[in-house]
């Protein structure tokens, strides 16, 4: 509902999956920062609009999510 797929440096509401994936793709800590900014929520990563937080997100969910936002 708030990201796009590909695109531009913003989207409906958040940066597009491609544009996170370009930014930690190289990171080792990939995942684990996602993570815990997917199921905590965040805000000041990509401007001032808040991620907000989906705890009800399981750990198997997360393992699929994470690496298709990577691969974008």
């Amino acid at each position: 509902m708030c990201h796009s797929a590909r695109g531009a440096a913003s989207s409906v509401n958040g940066v597009s999956f491609q544009v996170i994936a370009d930014r930690y793709r190289t990171s080792p800590a990939a995942a684990g920062v996602l993570e815990s900014r997917v199921k905590l929520g965040s805000v000041g990563t990509f401007g001032s609009v808040p991620m907000p937080a989906n705890p009800q997100i399981t750990d198997a969910e997360l393992a699929i999510v994470i690496p298709w936002i990577l691969r974008h």
